[in-house]
């Protein structure tokens, strides 16, 4: 696997943007001070018990998807994988996609957080008491995510009445990074520039980890950057490569691209691993790459693994 399988599993936990704990709620990403209002407890039945100073944005609490961004990536043909990469790169072959609405931005830190916050909100309601504590001023991409907990976190999302979401499949990934491109990264070949476009292994992180195989360039930030921090594509979606890897919708097979179909393509299986692209804070510079095909577990997470949405109505 291309991701960090660490000894470094700690430092990751450590670096990787806390999800929701035990602190107070501030809802208040994307709102005016206005829309914030102190928690009325009539609007919750039973006999809630709230902390003193308790503040919700009504809107996003009502509406999760509220803050998220979509770009409109237009249907095509384009060839996907690379005849000079990787064994499961391979073979070079045409895919044919209709058009899609992809997240602007990897799901972050606070998105996740307002999910995780709203199930003990839930489960507070259900026992008639309400002790919900979270924060919300996170845009770092949500880290230590399993493709299970994503597909739980789409489900939850969908549910609210705000549209339908999706992982992208991993044909419409590739797509949607390459954006045109025929080079190795959206931005080309040149290594040197790479940190004006990704937070990738780089000099910031070799003064941690000496013994990195790294870029030879800085993008400030040794684990996580806030999302959007770096240059987009050309269609306009940042971090498409590094940050943290993107889990995909299908089963990951290291022989796939020989027997799939050309239109609208996904992998349903068989298979026990799940399909992640992308590469992250941590990757060096052959893992971050537009074809570069990586996998885990779906009940797996870790500190560098991330998702981001499609939105589908």
């Amino acid at each position: 696997m291309k991701r960090i399988l660490f000894g470094l599993c700690l430092l990751a936990l450590l670096s990787a943007p806390a999800l929701a704990g035990n602190v107070t709620v501030h809802w208040s990403a994307g709102s005016k001070a206005a829309e914030i209002k102190p928690l009325d407890m009539k609007d919750f039945p039973g006999d809630p018990v709230a902390k003193p100073g308790v503040l919700i944005d009504y809107a996003l609490f009502l509406n999760p998807a509220k803050d998220m961004e979509f770009v409109w990536v237009s249907g095509g043909c384009f060839r996907m994988g690379s005849s000079g990469g990787d064994a499961d790169e391979r073979p070079e072959h045409e895919v044919c996609l209709d058009g899609f609405w992809l997240g602007k931005y990897e799901v972050t830190s606070a998105q996740f957080s307002r999910y995780k916050a709203m199930l003990s909100l839930e489960a507070s309601l259900d026992a008639g008491i309400y002790t919900l504590e979270t924060k919300e001023e996170n845009r770092h991409p949500v880290g230590n995510v399993s493709w299970e907990e994503a597909k739980a976190y789409i489900s939850w999302l969908s549910s609210k009445g705000y549209g339908r979401y999706r992982l992208p499949t991993e044909a419409e990934w590739e797509y949607a990074a390459r954006a045109g491109s025929r080079t190795k990264r959206y931005w080309g070949d040149d290594d040197a520039v790479a940190c004006q476009y990704a937070n990738v292994a780089d000099q910031a992180a070799k003064r941690q980890w000496k013994h990195w195989t790294v870029f030879f360039c800085d993008d400030k930030y040794s684990g996580s950057a806030p999302v959007g921090s770096y240059k987009p594509n050309a269609w306009g979606l940042y971090d498409m490569l590094g940050n943290v890897w993107e889990w995909c919708e299908d089963v990951y097979s290291s022989t796939g691209y020989t027997h799939r179909l050309q239109k609208n393509q996904a992998d349903a299986g068989p298979g026990k691993y799940r399909v992640l692209r992308g590469g992250g804070w941590a990757s060096r510079p052959d893992y971050v790459r537009s074809t570069v095909r990586d996998r885990d577990r779906p009940n797996d997470a870790y500190g560098d693994t991330g998702f981001r949405l499609v939105k589908i109505q």
